[in-house]
């Protein structure tokens, strides 16, 4: 079995540095195109099932890439993107302005070091371990060809 993993496509909040978490941006009309050209890329491939997170971007970017297969889309709350808390929404500059003599540091796991992360967010290696659990699960239930 081949795992083929893309982020969603570009959003406005993309091109404007924002923090996005846990809130829905939709795609730009650049990240529709991105999402177009990705769904052109594959349509020759095959693919047995495509997943996404709940939220609008992934699932807009996630429903093209699926059209020319005919498949519906799937979706997993594990997929979400890590959630920024008060951050979300904003750029680092107005994440400084707000929050005074608070450092803005995105080590290697990604993750700001401020304390202000939603209580349930996981480092991102753990992450990566919890997609790949549920990659194997969800090809154990669907019997994928390989």
């Amino acid at each position: 079995m081949r795992v083929l993993l893309l982020r969603h496509a570009e959003t406005d909040w993309n091109r404007e540095r924002r923090f996005q978490g846990w809130r829905d941006s939709p795609l730009s009309a650049i990240g529709r195109g991105q999402a177009e050209s990705a769904a052109r890329l594959l349509a020759g491939s095959p693919v047995a099932a495509v997943w996404s997170s709940p939220l609008g971007r992934a699932r807009e970017t996630a429903a093209i890439i699926a059209a020319p297969h005919q498949l519906a889309v799937r979706e997993a709350e594990a997929f979400r993107e890590m959630g920024f808390g008060e951050w979300e929404g904003l750029t680092r500059d107005e994440v400084q302005a707000r929050f005074p003599g608070k450092k803005i540091v995105i080590g290697e796991t990604g993750w700001p070091s401020d304390g202000r992360m939603r209580s349930d967010a996981r480092p991102g290696r753990v992450e990566q371990v919890r997609y790949f659990s549920i990659f194997r699960s969800a090809a154990e239930r669907e019997k994928f060809e390989k």
